[in-house]
C-alpha cells in the first residue's frame, strides 16, 4: 500500500471507520502467514495466531494513540510487532523449559533423598545436616542453589567462579559427594 494510504487507515481508525483497516487486514493476511512461516519457522496455525495477536496490537496501538504518525509503512510496523512478539513468546518459553530442567534436577535429587528412609522429613533433616557438614565450597553452593533457589551465574558471581557453567559443574561434583555421603552414612546404620 502506498504510504499515504497506510496513514490515512491509522487516521481514519483513529477517527473509528474501521472500513480500511479491515481491507489492510485481509489484504495483508496471507503474506504475513507465508513470512512468518519462513523467516520466523512457525507453522500455519501458529503464524495464523502470531498474524492475529499482531493485527490486535496494531489495531489497540492506533486506538489507544500510541501510534501517531507514520515512519514506515503499516505492514513494515506489523512485521515489527509480530516479530518482537514471536521473540518474547521464545524467550518466555525458554526461561519456562529452563524452570522446568531446574525442577526435574530438584525432583532427581529429592527421589534420591528418599531411598535414605520412608519417612521423608526424616530423610529431609538428613540431608541437611549432611550439607551443613560438607566442606566448602560445597556446603554454600548447594545452599545457594536448593535453598535460595539462584541461578547458576549468580552463584558463580558469589563464590567467585568464573561463569555459571563452572558453578554448574562443581554443583554436580558437589553433589556426587553428597549421595555418597548420605549412601555411606545410611549403610553405617544397616
Amino acid at each position: 500500500m502506498p504510504k499515504h494510504l497506510d496513514q490515512e487507515i491509522v487516521d481514519q481508525l483513529k477517527e473509528g471507520k474501521e472500513t480500511l483497516f479491515k481491507a489492510f487486514y485481509l489484504q495483508e493476511q496471507e503474506k504475513f502467514i507465508s513470512w512468518c512461516q519462513k523467516e520466523l519457522s512457525l507453522d500455519s496455525e501458529e503464524a495464523r495466531d502470531a498474524y492475529q495477536e499482531a493485527q490486535m496490537y496494531l489495531y489497540e496501538n492506533i486506538i489507544h494513540g500510541r501510534l501517531y504518525q507514520l515512519s514506515s509503512q503499516l505492514s513494515t510496523y506489523l512485521y515489527s510487532i509480530a516479530k518482537n512478539q514471536v521473540l518474547m513468546k521464545f524467550r518466555k518459553e525458554n526461561t519456562v523449559l529452563k524452570h522446568e530442567i531446574r525442577l526435574n534436577e530438584h525432583l532427581v535429587f529429592l527421589k534420591s533423598t528418599e531411598e535414605l528412609g520412608s519417612d521423608k522429613a526424616q530423610a529431609a533433616a538428613q540431608i541437611k545436616k549432611e550439607i551443613d557438614l560438607m566442606l566448602e565450597p560445597c556446603k554454600s553452593l548447594l545452599k545457594l542453589f536448593y535453598y535460595e533457589s539462584l541461578s547458576f551465574k549468580d552463584i558463580a558471581q558469589r563464590l567467585g567462579y568464573k561463569n555459571g557453567g563452572v558453578a554448574k559443574n562443581q554443583k554436580k561434583r558437589c553433589l556426587e559427594r553428597l549421595r555418597k555421603n548420605t549412601q555411606s552414612e545410611e549403610n553405617g546404620r544397616g
